[in-house]
């Protein structure tokens, strides 16, 4: 689904103001068939097509959102590139995205340092060791600038855009918190792309600890969009910005429904008494071992891990030495369809 542009546009609130398109600078650039795009500053009111009630349909308690993102971490580092679903596909987490999971989990929100600092920090602690802020010729899509979605600013506009995102992230502008905050920050990193690789991944951990903050599933939602169907939600909020038409669409709805079906299925889980961390496993890495119950969240001793995993084969299907829900892992196969259902009715 990614990056098929004849697909119609998603269901986001988010109308960025129009950004300023360039012809390349010689001194930069070889080639000169495209643009340079430097987006506008986030400035309050947002632009929103949201209507009344929108934002409260996503609000939840603290613990299902955290169950959420730990499968939402699972999924912006097991499914990455133009991913699809192979006939019989695998979410589970390797060792190296599990170490990349449990760093997303724990990388809060930027504070006084500033996003810059806590991008790069980040971008280091999901495996990138030679993560950098980019230099001037950097673009997003395409082998090159020509073929790309989006060729960046030039790295000395980097510290003015930084510094308007993070007055609207730190609550310093009079921009109330509504979907279409979510949206812009997303949509701004994206768009100033600070780091030299690692910018999506980021910009996805920064959503679920947003999340977090606010106990609302919508910036997992667009998440999830940015994991499914990353393209497709730049052309929405570029087209977003060029008219003052929303479209009645659902994609958020079905999502929601389909989030709805996880969690029931994971209250069905904790009901027939799966262990707390246990369960914390299954979610962030897709399966449950002695390995995964003593590493992460809520980690315990091996010995007690051995004693969970004792309990496990009356509650989960077993395959060479690991534990894992076949039902739930369906369920969140079905997020992509949720997000792309248009383009899955059209097959």
């Amino acid at each position: 689904m990614d990056g098929n542009f004849e697909l119609a546009p998603l269901d986001l609130a988010f109308a960025p103001l129009p950004g300023r398109r360039d012809a390349p600078d010689a001194s930069v650039w070889l080639d000169a068939s495209f643009s340079v795009y430097t987006p506008a500053l986030l400035e309050p009111p947002l632009r929103t097509h949201e209507k009344i009630g929108d934002y409260q349909r996503f609000e939840s308690d603290a613990q299902c959102v955290g169950y959420l993102s730990a499968i939402s971490s699972r999924l912006i580092h097991v499914c990455r590139g133009s991913w699809k679903f192979a006939s019989i596909p695998d979410l589970r987490a390797s060792r190296q995205a599990a170490s990349a999971i449990n760093a997303s989990l724990r990388a809060g929100l930027p504070d006084t340092h500033g996003i810059l600092n806590w991008s790069l920090n980040l971008a280091k602690n999901l495996g990138n060791s030679q993560v950098r802020s980019r230099t001037d010729n950097a673009w997003v899509g395409g082998k090159k600038p020509s073929e790309a979605w989006l060729v960046l600013p030039q790295a000395d506009q980097l510290p003015s855009l930084l510094k308007n995102l993070e007055d609207l992230l730190q609550g310093k502008s009079a921009q109330p918190v509504n979907c279409a905050f979510f949206e812009a920050i997303a949509y701004q990193i994206i768009c100033i792309h600070p780091l030299s690789d690692t910018n999506g991944r980021v910009t996805r951990t920064l959503l679920i600890n947003l999340a977090g903050r606010y106990r609302n599933f919508y910036p997992l939602y667009i998440a999830h969009c940015l994991v499914f169907a990353k393209q497709r939600t730049g052309q929405t909020w570029m087209h977003a910005s060029l008219t003052a038409t929303s479209r009645n669409l659902s994609n958020s709805e079905a999502w929601l429904d389909q989030i709805k079906l996880i969690l029931q299925k994971i209250s069905d889980l904790a009901t027939a008494g799966l262990d707390p961390r246990a369960l914390w496993s299954l979610l962030s890495y897709g399966y449950v071992s002695v390995e995964t119950l003593s590493a992460g969240k809520n980690a315990c001793s091996p010995a007690l891990a051995a004693k969970i995993m004792g309990r496990l084969p009356a509650l989960l299907e077993q395959e060479q030495g690991i534990f894992y829900s076949a039902e739930l892992e369906i369920l969140i196969m079905g997020i992509d369809r949720s997000i792309n259902k248009d383009s899955y009715e059209i097959e």
